[in-house]
């Protein structure tokens, strides 16, 4: 169990146990952690073999508290290992948990309708697309979101997605009612 990054929830790395097995790392092996978040598989792999590890993660608030995290998106992996692989090396394993921790959830950065807060769902301080979520959903058109959302997600259940969002009504901050 770790801290999550900005706040005191509990964090619980999940299949942990069984990740280190699949994984079944060996002595210099070269390890991407596509999404550190915690750092519990991470740490678990480096346990269970002396690896070289590469960590990274889209959330600023990881490296942050952990300095061997290098901040960037999963999809520039490529880019990032290569730059960080020891002489001669090669990525051997790479790990890519993807999800959410309850504490980027409630960190106010609009990744969840449980709390008041923007629709932006961005990890850094601003969304590297240069736009928010509730500019999507509530100022471009269908043609423009699908058009978007295929180019960049390659992907047309979120095209689906961003179309049945647009005829709802406008979407702000969730307000919780107790």
């Amino acid at each position: 169990m770790s801290n999550d990054t900005k706040t005191k929830h509990p964090h619980i790395s999940v299949m942990l146990k069984e990740a280190v097995e699949f994984f079944g790392s060996q002595k210099g092996d070269v390890v991407v952690d596509a999404t550190y978040g915690a750092g519990g598989h991470s740490r678990a792999l480096k346990a269970a073999a002396k690896i070289h590890l590469i960590a990274i993660d889209a959330d600023p608030a990881v490296a942050a508290l952990h300095p061997e995290v290098i901040t960037a998106n999963f999809r520039r992996i490529r880019y990032v290992a290569q730059k960080n692989l020891p002489a001669g090396g090669q990525v051997d394993k790479a790990l890519f948990d993807l999800g959410w921790n309850k504490g980027q959830l409630s960190a106010g950065k609009g990744f969840s309708f449980m709390t008041d807060e923007p629709l932006v769902m961005s990890y850094g301080t601003k969304p590297a697309s240069g736009f928010t979520a509730a500019e999507v959903v509530n100022s471009w058109s269908e043609k423009s979101a699908r058009g978007r959302v295929l180019r960049v997600r390659r992907g047309a259940l979120r095209a689906a997605h961003c179309q049945s969002y647009r005829r709802a009504p406008r979407i702000q901050a969730y307000k919780h009612h107790h």
